[in-house]
């Protein structure tokens, strides 16, 4: 079990089927299971269509605003409007 941030919202998943995630990584997850890895772009650019239909807000009560972190350094590098507003 892992604790996942989707996006500023935080929840408990299982990465069972996918042993080699490491902290920073991303995942697709379905139902409380992480089922396979994703390379940071695509996962940037599907959090952003997300955000684009409004689909962060609906499935995942995102907040007004998400924080962007550096992945190596782990520092917040600036904000980005969520809930489909940006």
């Amino acid at each position: 079990m892992a604790t996942v941030d989707f996006g500023g919202v935080t929840k408990d998943c299982c990465l069972a089927y996918v042993p080699e995630a490491q902290i920073g990584e991303y995942t697709v997850i379905h139902a409380g299971f992480a089922i396979t890895m994703l390379d940071e772009d695509s996962a940037l650019q599907t959090l952003k269509l997300f955000d684009e239909i409004g689909l962060l807000e609906e499935e995942l009560g995102v907040p007004d605003q998400i924080a962007i972190v550096d992945k190596r350094t782990r520092r917040e590098i600036g904000l980005q409007a969520g809930g489909g507003t940006s």
